[in-house]
Parts: C-alpha cells; sequence; structure tokens
C-alpha cells in the first residue's frame, strides 16, 4: 500500500514486509535444517556431532549417521587447522551472530573437501 500523499509505503506495507523477511529467513533456517536444500550438521556446545543429514553424510562419504554421531566435531577438520577452525566457529556462535567460514573437511576416505560452513547460532 502506498500513501497516496508522500507516495511512500505505509507503515502497514512496511510492517507486512518486515514480517514476510522474518517468514522467508524462518523457512530458509527451517529447510536448511531438514536438509531440503543443504548439507546440515547440528553440533553440541561439548563439541559433539548430534546429527548429520543424508546430504552431509553423502558428501563426507559416510552412510551411517552413527559414524559420526556423538564424535568431536574436529575429527573433520585437517590437522594443521582443527583448532583454529573450532576456535573460529565458537567466536561466532559467542557473538550470536552468523558467518561463512572457509574450511577443509576430513571425508571417510581421509581425502579433503573444500568446504563453506555456514555457521549460525
Amino acid at each position: 500500500m502506498v500513501d497516496e500523499k508522500t507516495e511512500k509505503p505505509s507503515a502497514q506495507t512496511n510492517k507486512t514486509a518486515g514480517v514476510d523477511d522474518v517468514r522467508k529467513e524462518s523457512l530458509t533456517v527451517m529447510a536448511e535444517m531438514l536438509g531440503v536444500s543443504s548439507n546440515f550438521m547440528c553440533v553440541a556446545d561439548d563439541d559433539k556431532i548430534l546429527y548429520v543429514n543424508e546430504a552431509g553424510l553423502d558428501i563426507l562419504g559416510y552412510t551411517d549417521k552413527q559414524d559420526l554421531s556423538g564424535k568431536d566435531l574436529r575429527v573433520l577438520f585437517p590437522l594443521e587447522s582443527k583448532e583454529k577452525t573450532v576456535k573460529d566457529i565458537k567466536k561466532v556462535l559467542s557473538e550470536k551472530s552468523k558467518r561463512n567460514l572457509m574450511s577443509s573437511l576430513i571425508c571417510a576416505d581421509g581425502k579433503r573437501y573444500g568446504a563453506i560452513l555456514a555457521v549460525r547460532a
């Protein structure tokens, strides 16, 4: 809706747009969590892997969720970047923000996989 006098969006339109933006982001996050459109992993505060969806398992070369469930997140990172990557992830989470981090992941066969980690608090 546009205010005819000022030709600017009305306050009602702005409120609706804000709600729609929140809904879109919520749906995107939910889709990611359900594994609809991306690889997904959930990690506990103690750095233990709680969940990996099928897409994540496929990329990493695992066949069973139990292969990673309960393991320390560090098993997925190369030795030379392991502690820095976990430190960077914890920093994003402590700031209650979201950021993409570049990293290599170690697959089940030992090969490296270049990845962008979408970290969200």
